[in-house]
C-alpha cells in the first residue's frame, strides 16, 4: 500500500511536469490531483523534491533488479536507458536549480554508493576515506551527471550503454579497482 500511494504521487508529479517546471508544483496541488490529504503526502514524502528523488531510485532500483548488482555498468547503462524512455521527466526535473536539486540529489546519491563501494573494497568504513579520494568521487561524479544531462538534452548522441561505459572508462583508478574492472 505504501508503494501504491508513492507510485500515485510520483505519477502525477510527472504529468504535472509535463506541463509548468517544477518551481511552479505545489504540494498541495499535487495532492488535489491525487485525491489525498497533504497528511498523506508529508507521511511519505519531505517535499516536492523528496518525489523526485524517489524517482530516480526507484528507477536505479529497477535497474540493478533487471541486471543484478554485480555488473555496475550494466546497472548505470539500464539506468540510462530508464532515464531515456522518461527523459521528459528527468529533463524537467533537472531543470530545477534549487537547493534540493535532482542534480545535487545524484551527485549525494552517487558520493554515497561509490564512497560504499570504495570502502568496503578496503575494508574501512566510509568516514575513513580520504579527502583524496572523496574529491576524486565528486569530480567524476559531477562530470558524469553534468554529461548525462547533455545526454539527455539531445546533445550528446549516444546509447546509454556507450554513455555508461565512457563513465566507467573514466573512472579514477582506484575505484576501477574497487568495481574489479582492472582484474
Amino acid at each position: 500500500m505504501k508503494d501504491r500511494t508513492k507510485e500515485l504521487f510520483a505519477t502525477e508529479l510527472e504529468r504535472m511536469l509535463a506541463q509548468m517546471p517544477l518551481a511552479k508544483v505545489r504540494v498541495c496541488d499535487l495532492c488535489e490531483r491525487c485525491g489525498a490529504g497533504r497528511q498523506t503526502f508529508y507521511y511519505h514524502f519531505r517535499d516536492k523534491y523528496d518525489v523526485v528523488a524517489w524517482i530516480f531510485e526507484r528507477d536505479y532500483r529497477l535497474a540493478e533488479a533487471a541486471v543484478g548488482a554485480a555488473d555496475a555498468q550494466a546497472v548505470v547503462a539500464n539506468a540510462l536507458e530508464r532515464m531515456w524512455s522518461r527523459r521528459d521527466f528527468y529533463r524537467a526535473a533537472f531543470t530545477d536549480k534549487s537547493q534540493n536539486s535532482i542534480s545535487e540529489y545524484i551527485q549525494e546519491f552517487d558520493v554515497r554508493l561509490m564512497g560504499g563501494i570504495l570502502a568496503h573494497h578496503l575494508g574501512i568504513e566510509v568516514d575513513e576515506l580520504s579527502e583524496w579520494q572523496l574529491f576524486a568521487i565528486k569530480h567524476h561524479s559531477y562530470g558524469s551527471i553534468g554529461c548525462t544531462l547533455e545526454w539527455l538534452r539531445g546533445d550528446i548522441v549516444i546509447t546509454p550503454a556507450e554513455l555508461a561505459r565512457w563513465e566507467f572508462d573514466r573512472l579514477p583508478g582506484f575505484m576501477r579497482e574497487a568495481y574489479g574492472l582492472d582484474a
